[in-house]
């Protein structure tokens, strides 16, 4: 267990859910950890994109939004990384001089060395996220020093990325392989600027010499398909929309190497308590520091473990690829599987000999026998989890009005020119903004 005086450094991507109801559950995971930090005697502060505050975009987030957090240098959603800002603690607006992850990396490095200084004077520890937008599109938007390291002819594509690719804009049109290779080349930019920024922080650790006794964590919240499957951006049960990175540092605490075991976001923020010394129970999610210090299996009975994935509501990025449809799933280390939010089943793949997923063992032609039995067991499981966590398989048009978020989303909607949800059911007019 860490003790008190352990400085804590969590350099985590907080990005957006794909839904309003996911980025409500997440915010409060979130809020939670930070109240149980600041609990623990942590100095706490954030840096870089929120998304959990609505419309508009540009908005100021009032304290009572800023779920706790001390220090705050943060935006709501703004991506013209090459152009962008940060409101701080007085809600005064800073706009980066230069590219904003790098801006945001310099902001971080001065947390890090003034809360340092200040825990080897009187002993306070404390506890950093840093929200960075990339890699996200427009992947051309990159500091030239690092576009030019990724050629798009040099650039390989996975092998389940076919010929035509569907466009995420909602027109039906498709784009071909070169214009997916220039994409995947920005991304590549995009990570390499990142880790240059990364660097420079875990550098300036190294030079305060407070590596050994600081955790660091690395992670995503969603991926993009970049093609796979003939498709892109993210709200997918595909591995390229819902694996994301997850690095841990805790030199003398966690022996390197990968845990097989899959690990949900939800259970980020217990974990993290967990290593900060303190019990945490407000969230769906559970403390992995067990499987994190020693590999360990920690579902009983279990030799799959399994985590959920979902997309609660078919907005955005969903609706543009013609998805009417939300949808519950779950990924374990060997399967994946997923039904539609009226209970019918449309994906499952056997990761292990199919691992960029090209055979969906519950196509048509097999669905209506529920897929086999292999798709029996991950329903009942699926249906086990989502009732832990107080949950079941709806439709969203029942979800959103039940939750109370009716307003909210439909002032999401009609921000950004959307359908609103009206007496229970989808409305097909298009607002103007």
């Amino acid at each position: 267990m860490v003790r008190s005086y352990m400085p804590f450094s969590a350099f985590a991507t907080f990005i957006s859910r794909p839904t309003i109801l996911g980025k409500q559950r997440q915010g409060t995971a979130i809020g939670a950890c930070e109240l149980r930090l600041r609990a623990a005697g942590y100095a706490t502060g954030y840096i870089g994109k929120w998304h959990l505050s609505g419309v508009p975009r540009d908005r100021f987030i009032p304290p009572e939004e800023r779920l706790g957090f001390e220090e705050w240098k943060a935006a709501e959603c703004i991506h013209s990384y090459d152009h962008s800002y940060y409101d701080d603690e007085q809600n005064e607006r800073h706009w980066f001089p230069g590219f904003e992850s790098e801006g945001q990396a310099d902001l971080a490095i001065d947390f890090v060395e003034r809360k340092e200084r200040n825990r080897r004077t009187n002993g306070t520890p404390w506890a950093l996220v840093l929200s960075w937008g990339p890699p996200h599109a427009p992947y051309d938007v990159v500091p030239q020093r690092h576009a030019g390291l990724f050629s798009p002819a040099d650039i390989r594509l996975r092998p389940n990325v076919p010929e035509r690719v569907l466009r995420c804009d909602g027109s039906g049109e498709y784009t071909g392989t070169d214009q997916m290779r220039a994409v995947l080349a920005g991304y590549c930019a995009q990570i390499s600027y990142l880790d240059e920024q990364f660097g420079r922080i875990m550098d300036s650790l190294d030079a305060l010499g407070a590596a050994r006794d600081t955790v660091v964590i690395y992670t995503s919240d969603h991926g993009d398909m970049l093609g796979s499957q003939g498709l892109q951006k993210k709200q997918l049960p595909h591995d390229e929309s819902v694996l994301v990175p997850f690095l841990i540092r805790w030199p003398g605490r966690l022996e390197p190497g990968v845990r097989p075991t899959p690990m949900g976001l939800v259970d980020l923020a217990p974990t993290i308590a967990g290593f900060a010394g303190g019990g945490f129970t407000a969230a769906d999610g559970v403390d992995r520091g067990r499987l994190l210090r020693r590999g360990e299996a920690e579902e009983e009975g279990q030799d799959d473990p399994a985590v959920l994935i979902y997309n609660l509501v078919p907005c955005h990025q969903a609706a543009d690829r013609g998805e009417t449809r939300g949808w519950y799933g779950i990924r374990t280390r060997r399967y994946t599987y997923a039904v539609w939010d009226d209970g019918e089943p449309f994906c499952l793949y056997d990761n292990d000999v199919d691992p960029f997923q090209t055979a969906n063992l519950c196509g048509p032609e097999t669905r209506r026998g529920q897929c086999g039995s292999v798709a029996t067991r991950l329903r009942s499981r699926l249906e086990a989890q989502l009732g832990r966590a107080g949950a079941s398989i709806e439709p969203w048009q029942e979800l959103i009005p039940r939750l109370g978020l009716r307003d909210a989303w439909n002032a999401s909607q009609e921000y950004f020119g959307r359908p609103l949800l009206l007496d229970g059911c989808a409305g097909r007019s298009r607002m103007l903004r």
